[in-house]
């Protein structure tokens, strides 16, 4: 189940950067690279993806709905 997190956050990632925003891409890679254990990493990863949607950024809406789509489901995993 990790692994698909994992999967989805590195896709978030990848899109940041294209869409300009290398630096909430670094955050998302340090949230995965700097963890210790599964649940520290998706803790991190939802706090990181909570921080994106409370900045507004001129993403596009598919982009803003796969942040949202993760952040729902990690909350759901770490409840």
């Amino acid at each position: 189940m990790n692994r698909l997190y994992y999967r989805d956050a590195r896709l978030i990632e990848e899109a940041l950067d294209q869409a300009g925003r290398p630096d909430w891409a670094l955050q998302i890679d340090d949230a995965i690279e700097g963890g210790t254990s599964g649940s520290q990493i998706l803790t991190q990863l939802r706090t990181t993806l909570i921080q994106i949607q409370n900045q507004n950024l001129n993403l596009t809406a598919e982009l803003h709905d796969q942040i949202a789509q993760l952040t729902n489901a990690l909350e759901r995993a770490l409840a």
